[in-house]
């Protein structure tokens, strides 16, 4: 029998006993808790002290329903177990995503960033103009474009470059050029646009690359 059957049909009898303290229970309540006890390990003699021990300390928890059956705890262990192991999965999923994108950001960079822009038809800016890649920038980035070689973030200024490792970690799953994208539409002059970051990141979040992408060709028109 189990406890919450034992609980249901002793039930006034044992919060009779747990208001008055006296434990002596009817024969047939006691012998119903006691082969309980017995069968869960929770007595392992027929002793009657340490029966009366047992319910004690329990008899609260018993009449609250806290008092487990040895199944279910066996099954709760099996459970913590199995999270266990999708916890450590998840984190080598998660470690092995993060060294796909390192990985990714090493192979793309500002060669990355100007196909990205023209594949959304924005005008790129002229040599010379304000805000356009120096000639040693877009060689560099074409090298590293190359397999066997890496990519530099030649195209951002020193003011910006800091802002990078804050975009990486809010838009991970964006291509490196992007990032690189974001970071100097948000902090074009050196200051934070706050209401452009938080409005790319609403986008993000709710996966919608398209209203992203219009967000980014906005802010990239209002800057020119």
């Amino acid at each position: 029998m189990k406890m919450k059957d034992i609980v249901r049909k002793h039930k006034r009898e044992l919060q009779k006993a747990q208001r008055s303290g006296n434990l002596e229970l009817s024969r047939k309540a006691e012998e119903d808790l006691m082969q309980w006890a017995m069968d869960n390990g929770e007595v392992n003699t027929d002793d009657e002290d340490d029966f009366i021990d047992w319910l004690d300390n329990n008899l609260d928890d018993i009449l609250k329903g806290k008092i487990r059956e040895m199944n279910e705890a066996r099954l709760s262990r099996k459970e913590q177990i199995i999270a266990d192991a999708e916890r450590k999965l998840n984190f080598k999923i998660k470690e092995l995503q993060y060294l796909k994108m390192k990985k990714e950001m090493e192979a793309e960079g500002l060669w990355a960033n100007i196909h990205a822009k023209r594949k959304r038809g924005e005008r790129m800016r002229k040599k010379g103009e304000k805000g356009a890649p120096t000639q040693d920038a877009m060689d560099k980035a074409k090298a590293g474009s190359q397999p066997g070689n890496t990519s530099t973030s030649e195209a951002l200024k020193p003011t910006q470059k800091p802002m990078l490792k804050r975009v990486k970690a809010r838009f991970p799953r964006l291509k490196p050029g992007t990032q690189e994208e974001i970071v100097m539409l948000v902090k074009p002059k050196g200051q934070i646009n706050s209401k452009r970051f938080v409005e790319l990141g609403q986008a993000y979040d709710k996966m919608d690359m398209k209203k992203l992408d219009q967000l980014i060709a906005k802010y990239s028109k209002e800057d020119k």
